[in-house]
């Protein structure tokens, strides 16, 4: 597995918690990168008593950033009926 040449800073995007108009609330999460997986993120949300984890990897973002990923993990969370 390559190492990755980023900073701990760069490395680490703590999601603070957020609740959702829908009511999920996302608690946290951690984003990582490796050559074999690209971009990744695990994320973990509470809905409706329930618990709720999502892990994104081979993220494509334009601009090389985790930043899409949270995007989209909160879209998920956000879509939990």
């Amino acid at each position: 597995m390559a190492r990755s040449t980023k900073s701990y800073e760069e490395r680490m995007l703590q999601l603070e918690k957020k609740e959702l108009e829908n009511g999920a609330v996302i608690e946290g999460g951690k984003t990582g990168f490796t050559d074999e997986a690209g971009q990744c993120l695990v994320s973990f949300a509470e809905y409706g008593g329930e618990e709720y984890i999502l892990v994104t990897a081979e993220a494509m973002t334009d601009s090389g950033s985790a930043v899409d990923s949270i995007a989209d993990a909160s879209t998920v969370y956000g879509r939990l009926q």
